[in-house]
């Protein structure tokens, strides 16, 4: 295999066409620097030079060798740059995982503006996971980076960071009673609710139901979809009502009103940014956004 450093040498006698010269630019004795240009041209079973008075001359395969000489050490300084950027977090891949709720709030789309705008050639590969999806994936190096609902298990091995707490509405038809009088849990005592499925999360559909009864409302869950826009629209065919984050009360339809639940309500929507074991420069200055 070839050093990088001989052929660093050849090229300098080439531009040179002189051995002291070339041994002054690189600061080695004139000698040691003329035996180096014997072992390439022996390395390599060539003449790279014809030689008259001190005076070295490139053959046809010389030049040849210095054009290729040339485009190994240009690559080998680009590579070693990359390596450099790899490892300042300046360049790279990241894939990430999120939930819904982290891109309507606004964390996912800014950090990958404010990576945009500090590492541009980043590459990102976006994944919509589930939190305990997320969780396993990144455990087996298949995310880099996720934005969780829930905070990983302690002894997962990941490192977790809340990045977002923002509180519940509840999406109603435009023209229902809440949105005219004061707040009563008797006036949800005919509606349906829009939940998310309980086969994707029991835990959270327990959590909705305890979260309710703490203001006194039975949430007669009858309808069941996982996207909260879809939720809302169901919300303004008038079938029934459903909690969604206070955030997404800009994208409710028309005929969709957003009234805020008592202050006794227990849930609030989180955010955490999750970090495998040993995270890469660039995940590490990603989830730091």
């Amino acid at each position: 295999m070839l050093d990088l450093a001989l052929l660093t040498q050849f090229v300098a006698v080439a531009e040179h066409e002189n051995i002291g010269h070339a041994s002054q630019v690189l600061h080695i004795s004139a000698s040691p620097l003329s035996r180096r240009v014997l072992q390439l041209e022996a390395s390599l079973g060539v003449t790279l030079f014809t030689r008259k008075n001190k005076r070295l001359r490139l053959t046809a395969t010389g030049q040849e060798v210095l054009r290729e000489a040339r485009a190994l050490l240009a690559s080998a300084a680009r590579m070693e740059e990359r390596a450099r950027e790899l490892s300042a977090g300046q360049a790279g891949s990241l894939v990430v995982g999120f939930v819904e709720g982290a891109v309507h709030a606004g964390v996912v789309p800014k950090a990958l503006a404010s990576l945009k705008r500090r590492v541009p050639a980043a590459r990102i590969e976006l994944r919509s996971l589930r939190s305990a999806q997320q969780h396993e994936a990144l455990k087996m190096r298949e995310l880099d980076v996720g934005f969780t609902y829930s905070a990983p298990a302690p002894g997962s091995g990941l490192t977790a960071r809340r990045v977002h707490d923002e509180p519940f509405v509840l999406a109603v038809p435009a023209g229902h009673e809440l949105t005219r009088r004061p707040w009563s849990a008797k006036r949800l005592r005919n509606d349906a609710f829009v939940a998310l499925p309980e086969s994707v999360s029991p835990s959270a559909r327990r959590a909705f139901t305890a979260g309710f009864a703490r203001i006194g409302v039975i949430a007669d869950v009858r309808y069941e979809v996982a996207d909260p826009i879809a939720a809302m629209v169901l919300v303004e065919t008038g079938v029934g009502v459903a909690m969604v984050q206070s955030s997404l009360a800009r994208l409710a339809p028309k005929g969709v009103a957003v009234v805020d639940l008592p202050s006794a309500f227990p849930l609030r929507l989180e955010v955490f940014s999750v970090l495998p074991e040993s995270p890469t420069p660039l995940a590490e200055r990603f989830e730091r956004l």
